[in-house]
């Protein structure tokens, strides 16, 4: 049995973790060696983040300053486990009405794949057209490419726009300008980012 708390509970014992096994009161050499309950006083965790290298460290750091942080620090990141325990905490410190709007801004994200399926589709029909028109194959892949790209890339602005008010005016050009392969990534990455550079992934907040 495990128990992680957030205060102290042994003053007398320096360690972040404690384990203990149940003996009978009558006869101390009677135990029950095969039940050990583990505590863990998070109060006593005091690595800082770069100091957390193994996993329990890892794991100590984020619940001892989930409620402080805004995004899950570098070092914690490449734990799926972790960055999925962050949405939780996250979503489980919402209000009744920021849940309310992180879900209609869920569902938004759905319809707008809509939009992207939907122009797709669109681009198809009209590349086979094209392609029966000029009697050549390519009419219709490109016409499904251009019709993806661009129904993505609106997409994309949409969510960003919504997300970050203030939205650099490089951003759009990046975006009409990205391949659609790139476009793929980045609709992903956007759906939970908290930052440009969450989106766009090269370290910058500018035009480069």
């Amino acid at each position: 049995a495990i128990t992680i708390t957030d205060f102290v509970m042994f003053e007398e014992l320096s360690e972040i973790v404690n384990r203990f096994v149940l003996r009978a009161s009558d006869n101390p050499e009677i135990s029950l060696d095969d039940l050990e309950l583990v505590f863990a006083e998070l109060p006593k965790f005091t690595k800082d983040e770069d100091a957390c290298i193994c996993a329990v460290d890892k794991w100590f750091y984020f619940l001892r300053h989930a409620g402080d942080l805004a995004a899950v620090p570098k070092s914690l990141e490449d734990d799926p486990a972790i960055k999925k325990a962050f949405a939780i905490a996250n979503k489980a410190g919402l209000t009744a009405e920021e849940l309310e709007s992180q879900e209609r801004r869920e569902m938004f994200i759905q319809d707008q794949r809509g939009v992207v399926i939907f122009a797709e589709q669109k681009g198809r029909r009209e590349g086979r057209q094209e392609g029966r028109q000029e009697g050549r194959q390519e009419g219709l892949q490109e016409g499904r490419q251009e019709g993806r790209r661009e129904g993505e890339s609106a997409v994309l602005l949409r969510m960003l726009r919504r997300r970050f008010p203030d939205l650099p005016a490089w951003v759009e050009a990046k975006i009409f300008a990205a391949s659609l392969d790139t476009l793929d990534v980045w609709l992903d990455r956007a759906m939970d980012a908290y930052t440009l550079d969450d989106v766009f992934g090269d370290g910058t907040t500018n035009a480069k």
